[in-house]
């Protein structure tokens, strides 16, 4: 995944660099966060995730669960520094 997103008013809207093009992903291993997997994720959601995960397997990646403990600090992180920058901007 690279690129601006469209559905993210956040990111930046740089050329992506196509990393992988050529070569293949046999061996990669795509780290997959457990934190992500939680009860509010939506049945639509799992699924394409379950789906992306097999793929990507299928392809021969290597897919590995990992641990991102600070994942339940996130929202609350963007939500002070998003204060702060539109303090900042109000202060021009």
């Amino acid at each position: 995944m690279s690129g601006r997103d469209a559905f993210d008013s956040t990111c930046i809207d740089t050329p992506s660099s196509c990393f992988m093009q050529g070569r293949p992903v046999k061996g990669v291993t795509v780290g997959i966060p457990k934190e992500y997997h939680n009860e509010s994720l939506s049945n639509e959601c799992w699924k394409g995730w379950n789906e992306a995960a097999k793929a990507l397997a299928a392809l021969g990646c290597k897919i590995k669960e990992v641990s991102m403990p600070s994942t339940a600090y996130s929202i609350i992180c963007y939500h002070v520094l998003a204060e702060a920058d539109i303090t900042s901007n109000m202060a021009r």
